[in-house]
């Protein structure tokens, strides 16, 4: 993918998993006040742009934007759920320094299962995406094969077997005539 074209893309996701944080945030808080305990007041309105600042370092830190190129999915999940342990932490800090302790555990099991569940499935329908482009010959990168004998044809497979990996070959190079 072009470097571009990388930036682009990267800023798409981090605004759709910005969008995510804040539907989490608001459903957490929206059911805690409709349901619990209807004076429950953030104390702080900072709360929500920390929440996206944190994520965006620990996205930035995890590299949590190139689990598109993970080898499994399950590569990628690990990376998610480290950013969202890091946003548990900042919700206990959050509470811890504000001083506001009703209620916030709920708050924090609400929002921590609203980001589990949110975060993974979008991550699930953009890996979905990509492998569709890819497959369709889009985003994905051409190579050529230095060699036909043994090797080649392995690394050839290899590359054909895993079109998540985003590659297409385009021939071989050998210096024998038999392909």
């Amino acid at each position: 993918m072009e470097l571009r074209y990388k930036y682009r893309f990267n800023f798409f996701r981090f605004i759709n998993e910005v969008f995510l944080l804040t539907i989490s945030f608001v459903l957490s808080f929206f059911i805690l006040n409709r349901f619990y305990h209807r004076n429950f007041i953030l104390i702080n309105v900072w709360m929500l742009p920390l929440l996206i600042i944190g994520w965006y370092f620990s996205s930035r830190s995890t590299k949590a934007a190139d689990d598109l190129n993970a080898r499994t999915f399950t590569a990628g999940l690990y990376k998610i759920a480290n950013n969202i342990f890091i946003q548990f932490c900042l919700v206990i800090l959050f509470f811890f320094t504000s001083h506001q302790t009703y209620n916030s555990k709920r708050f924090l099991l609400f929002y921590i299962i609203l980001l589990s569940i949110l975060i993974p499935l979008e991550k699930f329908f953009y890996k979905k995406a990509m492998l569709l482009l890819q497959r369709s010959g889009v985003n994905s990168k051409k190579i050529l094969v230095v060699g036909a004998g043994k090797t080649g044809m392995e690394f050839s497979n290899i590359i054909q077997n895993n079109k998540h990996l985003g590659y297409e070959i385009v021939g071989f190079l050998d210096d024998h005539e038999r392909m």
